[in-house]
């Protein structure tokens, strides 16, 4: 299974503990996952320390044509 995960939410947060927490045991299992998400430095290097693949991206709203390209190539 392949796995494709986005978090636009704030730098920390509960969500965004559960977010990085649950990517992180997805990875252990073996699940092939790519995560688009803020570039919120100590999320994206917990991520990327696991080996997994990360996208960092703006998350600015409807007229956000740079996130929605980074999406679309992912």
């Amino acid at each position: 299974m392949r796995l494709l995960q986005l978090m636009a939410g704030a730098s920390h947060g509960g969500a965004e503990t559960f977010f990085v927490d649950l990517a992180l045991a997805l990875g252990r299992a073996g699940v092939v996952q790519h995560i688009v998400t803020r570039p919120a430095a100590d999320r994206v290097a917990r991520l990327t320390a696991a080996g997994l693949a990360v996208t960092p991206a703006r998350f600015g709203g409807w007229w956000d044509w740079p996130t929605r390209r980074r999406i679309a190539r992912t």
